[in-house]
């Protein structure tokens, strides 16, 4: 099976990778791997426009070795979302063991367009990457789930 579509899986769990990894190679996805935020961001500056998708752990050490920061993946989100101005907006699906109260309401505010909790199986990766990467580059204007639009977060100046 072959599909089109290069996502970037950003987990610093070593066991979490390997079994991503192999749900997405089993998919036919190409992707590219990152344990930490500062890596993450590398990646994304390096390969903006090769990136169709993100899969982001939200508790991400900053850089690799170092403690855990509860809200990496916010970060990454945060970053992407500001600096994708007049680009392709890239689907960030946020995957998360954290079962704090609002951690899925603060996921969407800050421009994430799906949630997804772990333990994830392959057949609901494998839904929730086909609904999304079936919507094209083109994406529309984010929405919360009560149909407030989100405003526009990109800090890049005018081209």
């Amino acid at each position: 099976m072959s599909v089109s579509g290069k996502i970037l899986l950003v987990e610093d769990e070593r066991i979490l990778q390997l079994v991503h990894s192999k749900f997405l190679k089993s998919l036919g996805y190409q992707f590219e791997l990152a344990a930490s935020v500062q890596e993450a961001i590398a990646l994304y500056q390096n390969n903006s426009n090769l990136i169709d998708l993100f899969i982001l752990d939200l508790g991400l050490p900053e850089v690799a070795g170092s403690f855990i920061n509860p809200e990496g993946g916010l970060i990454i989100c945060k970053f992407v979302r500001a600096h994708e101005c007049g680009q392709k907006r890239i689907p960030i699906v946020a995957l998360t063991a954290a079962m704090e109260k609002g951690i899925r309401k603060k996921c969407f505010e800050v421009g994430f367009d799906s949630f997804a909790n772990k333990p994830i199986t392959r057949e609901a990766l494998e839904f929730k990457l086909k609904g999304l990467m079936a919507s094209g580059s083109e994406k529309p204007p984010f929405f919360h789930q009560n149909n407030e639009r989100v405003n526009n977060i990109c800090t890049c100046s005018p081209k």
